[in-house]
């Protein structure tokens, strides 16, 4: 069984492995192959290890958080490592099972509602936010592509855990800040998987946000000029013109009078 300070080497090696250089179209298949087994190999090495988990230091824990979400949420976005086989989601399940029950937790709400202190060391949804944000940003892009072009594993980790948490973990301005653009980002993507991602995640903060901290920001508004926008664009594309709609049915829902002015002013 590995020691805590194998647990530690080996997250830091995934970490510094999940930035590329270029754009992740452009990385060959063999490599992906690569990373499906190699995340298979580290996973397997933690699954007897799960009594370490509660001595992992704060920043290790959110690794091995960022790399079970990652593997969990490429079901749900580009599946280039899911096509590989279905082994390396069992095992990030499996596992993050441990991990919540490993903390007292029952499910991510709870693993997320606890604070994160030095005597505790549970994670907070906000500071694995911050971790995500802080590696994606240790490596500037140099190109107009979204940053998570390149990080795809933190982008899917991202995905993942967004869409799995709900109020009161997921609810205020700061998170909205962050989660927001990164939604319009993946919305942006030319893949229709991606644009699925970015239009289910607008929907499920909708629902979840305080529509307080969507307000004042205006950012309700900007929401719906980007759908209202970005719906003939989808005419030929049955999935994304139902998830689009689906989006905008959501925003008038949570904003009422305020979304039924806008789409009368955008259909004029």
């Amino acid at each position: 069984m590995p020691t805590s300070a194998d647990v530690v080497e080996l997250l830091n090696e995934v970490m510094s492995g999940a930035l590329y250089d270029t754009h992740e179209e452009e990385v060959d298949e063999s490599v992906w192959q690569k990373q499906y087994q190699f995340y298979s190999s580290v996973l397997e090495s933690l699954s007897p290890a799960v009594t370490l988990f509660k001595k992992l230091p704060s920043r290790p824990s959110y690794r091995l958080l960022i790399l079970l979400g990652g593997c969990l949420g490429n079901s749900l976005s580009t599946k280039k490592l899911c096509n590989h086989g279905d082994r390396l989601y069992q095992l990030a399940s499996n596992i993050l099972v441990s991990y919540q029950q490993s903390t007292g937790a029952a499910n991510l709400g709870q693993l997320f509602r606890q604070d994160d202190t030095a005597s505790s060391r549970h994670p907070t949804f906000d500071q694995l936010l911050q971790e995500v944000s802080l590696a994606v940003s240790s490596r500037p892009n140099g190109t107009d592509d979204s940053p998570f072009t390149r990080a795809p594993l933190l982008r899917d980790a991202l995905i993942w855990f967004s869409m799995n948490v709900t109020y009161p973990v997921l609810c205020d301005n700061n998170q909205l800040g962050l989660l927001h653009p990164f939604a319009l980002q993946l919305l942006e993507d030319y893949r229709p998987p991606l644009k699925s991602c970015g239009l289910k995640l607008l929907k499920h903060l909708s629902t979840e946000v305080l529509i307080s901290a969507w307000r004042c920001t205006g950012r309700s508004e900007a929401t719906l000029n980007v759908l209202l926008t970005q719906r003939s664009s989808y005419a030929s594309t049955t999935t994304l013109l139902a998830n689009t709609f689906g989006c905008i049915f959501a925003f008038f829902s949570a904003f009422g009078a305020d979304g039924e002015e806008n789409l009368a002013q955008q259909a004029g």
